[in-house]
């Protein structure tokens, strides 16, 4: 475009403070330009925020998984649990031949989960229990955190009381082994999988999958809820059902192991589950009325901020220069250590509904992008818990995200303004959660803005 047809005059656009569905307000911050450039103040906008329920997430064969639950005053109960396959060491599995005077005895089952980090108070027990599914999980089916598989009732395994030990080996049959947990799993279980050998169901892992369609790892909050959740790496050769028998001949008896491992084969799903209203952090439905002074994040699917600017469009025909999400931290649980607070947050365009909307999807790299800023290099769309400016001297910790491309789309008709949400990320696997501040927060520093540079065209 001609640069005759330019107006160059830089305008500040909007930091939204004390806004209402009804009541529009003035801006209350200045953004200087370069130069001799123009700038000027508009209060034509007006912005919603609120805590909604985020949309179900895609939980299907992530790169790690998160187990636990966790009772909080603030942002309710939740639970994370694991719906998981196995594979046969090898097809056609027999480990006991029959030699004519070897005796095979089964020993004991147990379930070893490589044991990767944790969120939360590491110094409250967990409670876990294992359930065998009866359903199964299907090659390419999308699955997400809120699909229920069926499961058997009578429980196959428990483990009560035990804290995760991260970053501590462990001695496994005189052996030190990588950091996990291990859960003993039933007796007559076991007998039921060693009794297999040799036998059509251990013939390949179809046949095997058909006899055993996986476990489901699940937090027992009939003993207790938690403070946090261990993290575990299902792909790691640690991660496997561990069938011990002895091998009694005349002359000795050997101790030996079969191990049915995750592998790269097998299908896992996350399960998450959220009770709300036994905290403060009650969602609104999509399309609330008021702003709150206070939003909620959690992830594991959890809550989300809401973010509606309903009269972005009146702008009109300009180039947006720079598009400047910012949001603050309120303290108290967000910045508490034992759940700190996302390292990096999103935004995700949405429908009408509140549902998330994506342009790009690579699920194996999970790849979920949802706003056009982040085709750009990362230091351009931003999004990491930093030290931000807030005024004069003044910083404080919290999130900036680049949204120009995207507002530039909108702006152009080449994408529908249906809203936004915010939530930490990555959402689908981690359970960080923050207390952010709202458009209506008491302290100016902390109310959440957009900046909008921009320029006229004729």
């Amino acid at each position: 475009m001609p640069a005759s047809r330019l107006l160059y005059a830089a305008f500040v656009a909007f930091l939204l403070a004390m806004a209402s569905c009804n009541e529009p307000t003035g801006i209350g911050r200045d953004l200087l330009g370069d130069g001799d450039l123009l700038t000027a103040l508009t209060d034509t906008f007006t912005i919603h925020t609120y805590t909604i329920r985020s949309d179900s997430v895609y939980a299907t064969n992530l790169l790690d998984n998160l187990i636990g639950s966790d009772d909080d005053l603030v942002f309710g109960r939740s639970t994370a649990g694991l719906y998981t396959q196995f594979i046969l060491p090898t097809n056609n599995l027999d480990f006991t031949p029959d030699t004519g005077s070897t005796v095979y005895v089964f020993d004991s089952l147990v379930l070893s989960l490589s044991l990767t980090g944790f969120y939360g108070d590491e110094s409250v027990p967990q409670n876990i229990s294992i359930y065998r599914m009866t359903e199964e999980m299907e090659t390419g089916t999308v699955y997400n955190a809120d699909r229920d598989f069926t499961v058997d009732p009578v429980r196959v395994g428990q483990r009560l009381g035990f804290l995760p030990a991260v970053g501590d080996s462990v001695t496994v049959g005189g052996v030190l082994q990588p950091p996990q947990v291990r859960i003993p799993l039933d007796i007559a279980f076991g007998q039921q999988l060693f009794n297999l050998a040799g036998q059509p169901e251990l013939s390949n892992d179809t046949s095997f999958q058909n006899w055993l369609p996986g476990l489901y790892i699940v937090p027992d909050t009939m003993s207790g809820f938690s403070r946090g959740f261990f993290r575990v790496n299902p792909r790691n050769v640690v991660s496997r059902l561990n069938l011990y028998y002895r091998a009694i001949s005349p002359l000795n008896t050997d101790t030996s192991v079969v191990v049915f491992p995750i592998g790269t084969s097998s299908i896992t799903v996350a399960h998450y589950t959220h009770q709300y209203t036994t905290g403060q952090a009650i969602p609104q439905a999509c399309g609330g009325a008021s702003s709150d002074s206070l939003m909620y994040l959690s992830g594991l699917a959890g809550h989300s901020m809401r973010i509606e600017i309903p009269n972005l469009e009146d702008l009109g025909t300009v180039a947006i220069n720079r598009a400047i999400l910012r949001f603050a931290l309120t303290g108290g649980t967000a910045a508490d250590s034992v759940f700190p607070a996302p390292s990096q947050c999103y935004v995700l365009a949405t429908d009408s509904i509140c549902g998330n909307e994506f342009i790009f999807i690579s699920r194996s790299s999970e790849t979920y992008w949802s706003v056009y800023d982040q085709f750009e290099p990362a230091s351009h769309y931003g999004g990491a818990k930093e030290s931000i400016v807030v005024g004069p001297g003044q910083r404080i910790t919290g999130y900036e995200l680049n949204l120009t491309r995207h507002v530039q789309r909108i702006l152009n008709g080449e994408v529908d303004n249906k809203g936004f949400v915010l939530v930490p990320f990555p959402y689908f696997r981690n359970a960080n959660r923050a207390i952010i501040g709202g458009i209506n927060h008491p302290d100016e520093r902390i109310r959440m803005s957009l900046e909008i540079l921009y320029t006229e065209i004729e």
